[in-house]
């Protein structure tokens, strides 16, 4: 794939399948099939050839001495230009535009020194003036292609351009990197086993409708909607599928705030876990029992309570201590 450069024009996402109508002979009715082969009409997309970029003239990849600009006139030069990031104190705004057929992209230089001159009664005059492609998804060969893809990666209309004004927002057409784009579907696919995992030990074994409780109390600004208590399951496993990053982000911020709360207590000499299984507040002398029956003691407790924060009885007794380290 690496000698291809892949654009999509206009739309993203274009249609791929049709609703087709025939009339079925003898009974007059419409039948109606869906025909995955058949694309939708994809259309022409239009837009300017000629634009501005950031760049300099340079001659076999090199800048002028001293990094100052290299005439068009020179001799030495031969239309080569350098797409430079916006701002580049080396560059300057140099007029590009593809011509099929030219051996540069400097309108100066086709203009001046190659004497290209637009036919305004030839046809094909429009190319100089406008580039052309179907909507939706369009490849270009690397080897044959490569001042025209030149062209596109630093188009203004290409809002992944570094070389165009940063000002200027219209976009005509995407970048598209298959090596990115698998990238970002195997991290989804890895953030979606995680999200479901969390959910599942989340609620797994007794109680596990009050879990869900809990656990939706916690990643409920994930969503603007509240389940009833039967179809509650049933939402978060939506919510783990669809938005896995924003669900376990939430569990991991209540976490923290978990922690935060544990460390807290433990500086202000307000908790004492020398019981085993017991957890008691102590502040202002007046002890009080938070959790008790833990299979777990001492310092350990507190990560018996982090790592089960959706038991009933866990998340109550959680909740006690965020109270009383607000307190504090």
């Amino acid at each position: 794939m690496s000698d291809k450069y892949h654009i999509i024009v206009g739309e993203q996402n274009r249609i791929k399948t049709v609703m087709v109508g025939t009339i079925e002979k003898g009974t007059g009715s419409t039948v109606i099939e869906q025909r995955g082969e058949t694309l939708a009409k994809r259309g022409e997309v239009i837009f300017p050839n000629r634009c501005q970029i950031w760049g300099a003239r340079v001659i076999k990849g090199k800048f002028g001495k001293d990094d100052r600009e290299i005439d068009v006139t020179d001799p030495n030069y031969k239309g080569e230009v350098m797409g430079l990031k916006w701002g580049d104190p080396r560059g300057m705004l140099i007029d590009v535009r593809y011509i099929k057929g030219l051996p540069s992209l400097d309108v100066l230089y086709q203009e001046n020194r190659l004497n290209f001159k637009i036919d305004e009664n030839k046809p094909a005059s429009a190319d100089a003036y406008f580039l052309q492609f179907p909507n939706g998804e369009n490849d270009f060969e690397e080897s044959s292609d490569a001042l025209l893809i030149q062209h596109l990666k630093w188009h203004s209309y290409n809002p992944k351009s570094i070389s165009k004004d940063p000002q200027f927002f219209t976009q005509m057409f995407f970048e598209k990197n298959f090596e990115e784009e698998e990238t970002v579907n195997s991290l989804l696919i890895d953030v979606k086993f995680e999200s479901g995992r969390v959910l599942r030990e989340a609620v797994d074994g007794t109680d596990s409708m009050t879990k869900c409780k809990n656990l939706f109390s916690i990643v409920k600004d994930v969503t603007d909607e509240e389940p009833e208590d039967t179809k509650m399951y049933s939402y978060l496993k939506v919510l783990a599928d669809k938005k896995p990053g924003l669900f376990l982000k939430a569990i991991e911020d209540y976490k923290v705030k978990v922690s935060t709360t544990f460390e807290k207590l433990k500086n202000y000499e307000a908790v004492d876990w020398t019981t085993d299984g017991t957890l008691v507040t102590t502040k202002e002398k007046k002890n009080e029992v938070v959790i008790s029956e833990l299979p777990t003691k001492g310092a350990a407790i507190f990560d018996y309570l982090l790592e089960n924060f959706t038991d009933p009885k866990v998340y109550e007794a959680t909740y006690k201590l965020i109270q009383i380290t607000d307190k504090l």
